[in-house]
């Protein structure tokens, strides 16, 4: 719009709205569309970034960034046993072992 009506400058009489021109700018704006969409579209569909997790009420959590580790084990499959886990975790002499709810 504004090379055209804007500000048109006729440079050795070519047409003032060539579509040659505007090619490599919709090329670029459509790959630039389609990375955004793919970014934000893989942030909204695995549920990032997630601000509230009840792992996060857990005592000493953030101690895991800093001087320990963290390992999560979450109880949504329906084979899963607590105290199986649990004594299995236990075996390693961990600083602490604990349930979190939800």
């Amino acid at each position: 719009y504004s090379a055209v009506i804007d500000y048109p400058i006729n440079a050795g009489g070519r047409p003032l709205h060539s579509w040659p021109a505007f090619i490599v700018l919709t090329f670029e704006l459509a790959i630039l569309g389609a990375a955004l969409a793919a970014f934000f579209g893989f942030i909204l569909l695995n549920g990032l970034p997630r601000l509230r997790h009840p792992v996060f009420n857990a005592p000493d959590f953030d101690l895991a960034s800093k001087s320990r580790f963290f390992i999560c084990i979450r109880s949504s499959d329906r084979r899963f046993d607590a105290q199986a886990a649990e004594r299995s975790l236990r075996e390693s002499q961990p600083v602490r072992v604990m349930r979190v709810e939800r």
